[in-house]
């Protein structure tokens, strides 16, 4: 991608590669929709431009065409409309780019027509059968209040918010304190500056150009729909209902991203900007970001000498833009993107890191002596117990267990809380049973102990101090801990059954 961006400038290609890939936005979203949409998207893209720049080469075309379609399967299944949406609307931008780029250059053969029908034909089917199978739980996602239910009519966005990708920098040894690491995740871009010289890169030679001005239009089109609420109607025809001003904001910034690319390649490839208006350019994007800064939780986030490197260092890698400083902005570029990506997820080997866990030993011994039973992890350990292979009570879900959630919550007065993709966080109390709605993602079950036998119950671990809960009919008995973590195994033992 970072190729077709910079004409084959190699140099920038390869410092794009590393930028697109190790983007904070990736790597906190490691292993999760994010990358996998950036990779599909990419693909499909590089797949079809190199469809038209190959053409007379059969063998490319035809790797091409199979990249395409196997990565427009791989977009659709992600199942994730809250990015998908904006990707697919990123996607079509680009191709109407690549239309008029290769109009009249190349012609299309009667082979081309029969294998990209058979393809899609192929495509088509595959999706059919998978929906066809899937359709019982796609339908459950459907009908929950998140994602499925949830509306979005845009607006919500600020100027401010659009340079929120200051801190990610920070982020990988200081824990961000107004979102959480993932949230603010987001893809390094220098639209500002972009958005100043756009009038005077686009006012001619537009077909030349029009790669980077379809980019620009992709990042113009979803601010309006950050900036500005739309009808009902039309956030649900153009799909847009699904996108929140949050995931609008990440793929804004992946648009923005590969549009800093080619724009870089512009100032270097075309006839240098006076000095007087490249320090004007300088003086207003570091003015930006003090303001951006100023205006949002960044300022408390970073302190004094925070906002000092982050308006310095972001100001140099602009100046060595305009400045056309191609070794000192790698050097600085690279950094910032090394520094950001390298710690997020460090290298392991093996499973140690959980295995030698002396809980993780204990809880794997009793489950071994005990496998019928079940188990329920306490606050954080809600993914702890069944990534042991243990039969466990709560967990994240896709698909809510509505039968079960729903004996707790018989009148169902709180089911647009369990009833999403969720974090599952269970807590044990001698108070009555209830609900609490932390994040659109997470919701907490305040479990009263009296239901734990209802639900075969058998184990409990966490940080709580269960024995306090001990009544008549019902005690914890403590087989393990506290260890040095504050955890605590406890075997629930009921004498009897109390409704």
């Amino acid at each position: 991608m970072g190729l077709i961006l910079t004409k084959h400038n190699r140099y920038l290609a390869l410092i794009a590669a590393f930028w697109i890939t190790l983007s904070p936005a990736v790597m906190w979203w490691f292993m999760q929709h994010v990358g996998d949409l950036v990779y599909f998207t990419l693909a499909i893209l590089v797949g079809i431009y190199n469809y038209f720049y190959y053409y007379e080469r059969f063998k490319v075309k035809l790797a091409m065409l199979l990249l395409t379609l196997t990565s427009v399967i791989g977009f659709v299944l992600v199942i994730y409309p809250a990015h998908q949406v904006m990707f697919g609307y990123f996607i079509l931008f680009n191709l109407i780019a690549y239309c008029i780029h290769f109009w009249g250059k190349v012609k299309l053969k009667q082979y081309d027509w029969i294998m990209w029908g058979i393809g899609i034909l192929a495509v088509i089917g595959i999706l059919g059968h998978f929906v066809l199978r899937a359709w019982p739980a796609l339908k459950i996602v459907l009908n929950t209040a998140y994602p499925g239910k949830r509306i979005s009519i845009g607006g919500g966005g600020t100027v401010a918010n659009l340079a929120l990708y200051l801190t990610n920098w920070l982020i990988p040894f200081r824990d961000v304190n107004f979102l959480n690491n993932c949230e603010i995740s987001l893809f390094y871009n220098f639209f500002p500056v972009i958005l100043l010289c756009s009038p005077f890169i686009f006012y001619r030679y537009f077909k030349e150009n029009i790669i980077g001005f379809m980019l620009l239009l992709f990042t113009l089109f979803n601010l309006l729909w950050q900036f500005i609420q739309f009808p009902n109607w039309f956030a649900k025809v153009s799909l847009l209902s699904y996108v929140t001003y949050q995931r609008a904001l990440l793929t804004f910034s992946f648009g923005a991203m590969l549009l800093s690319i080619w724009f870089i390649n512009y100032i270097w490839e075309h006839k240098p900007i006076k000095f007087v208006y490249l320090v004007i350019l300088s003086i207003l994007i570091a003015g930006y970001y003090v303001y951006t800064i100023y205006h949002t939780p960044m300022v408390h986030y970073f302190g004094p000498r925070g906002v000092i490197v982050s308006v310095v260092s972001f100001t140099l890698i602009v100046a060595t833009i305009l400045f056309r400083k191609k070794w000192l902005f790698a050097f600085v570029m690279l950094g910032v993107i090394l520094i950001s990506s390298i710690t997020v997820n460090p290298i392991n080997v093996g499973t140690r890191a959980i295995y030698n866990k002396v809980l993780t030993q204990r809880i794997l011994k009793i489950a071994h002596n005990d496998p019928k039973a079940r188990w329920i992890g306490e606050g954080q350990l809600s993914n702890f117990i069944p990534g042991l292979g243990v039969k466990s009570f709560n967990a994240t879900v896709f698909t809510p267990d509505l039968k079960t959630l729903r004996r707790i919550d018989k009148s169902r007065l709180n089911e647009t809380i369990y009833n999403r993709y969720a974090h599952q966080v269970v807590n044990i109390t001698n108070l009555p049973s209830s609900f609490h709605l932390d994040y659109p993602d997470q919701f907490t079950l305040n479990l009263n102990q009296k239901q734990l036998p209802k639900f075969n119950i058998d184990y409990i671990v966490g940080k709580t101090d269960l024995v306090n809960l001990t009544t008549v009919s019902q005690y914890f008995k403590l087989i393990y801990g506290p260890d040095k973590d504050g955890y605590r195994i406890y075997r629930v033992i009921s004498l009897k059954t109390e409704k």
